[in-house]
């Protein structure tokens, strides 16, 4: 085996104590380990293309959702595509990104749209309920969405995509 990829997998295997980085909330947003992480790093670096991409395929089917009438379904999927885009900024930013909560990842950004949280707020109330009978007292969760519902969160999710990809860190 090369000594590349035994020094690889050591490195991957190695317990390092955790870093103490400063974090920007609750522990879900930390700058990218450098230096003693350097394997940690190249796992991490440069994906935030990946995060914005998927964001966007994600809005897509949320509009998937939407001509079928999974009015619940479009609003979770909304959901998560803003809560990639905002990760893939953050990312790009130069963090390592934890959680599903928009709504604090947006809180970090100094130079957030007004009315961005707002949004984020909107969407995050559509992570749980949509996918769980239980989120609600009786019924399933179809009967609590309608296409007004959907086009609000798909909207929202539509402006934070936005601002994340007019907002990305100039490529060096």
């Amino acid at each position: 085996m090369p000594a590349s990829v035994v020094k690889a997998a050591a490195d991957v295997n190695r317990q390092d104590p955790p870093l103490a980085p400063r974090t920007l909330f609750s522990g879900l947003c930390a700058p990218i380990a450098r230096g003693a992480r350097a394997g940690y790093d190249v796992m991490h670096m440069n994906r935030y293309r990946d995060w914005l991409d998927q964001a966007v395929r994600d809005l897509e089917k949320a509009r998937i959702d939407m001509e079928y009438r999974y009015w619940e379904w479009a609003c979770f999927t909304a959901q998560q595509a803003a809560e990639k885009a905002v990760k893939g900024l953050l990312m790009a930013r130069g963090h390592d990104v934890w959680g599903h909560a928009i709504t604090p990842m947006i809180r970090t950004l100094p130079d957030a749209a007004p009315g961005l949280t707002e949004k984020a707020q909107l969407l995050d109330a559509h992570y749980i309920p949509p996918r769980y009978p239980n989120g609600f007292p009786q019924g399933k969760p179809a009967d609590y969405y309608n296409q007004a519902k959907a086009e609000e969160a798909v909207r929202a999710a539509e402006d934070i995509i936005r601002f994340c990809q007019d907002h990305l860190p100039e490529p060096r």
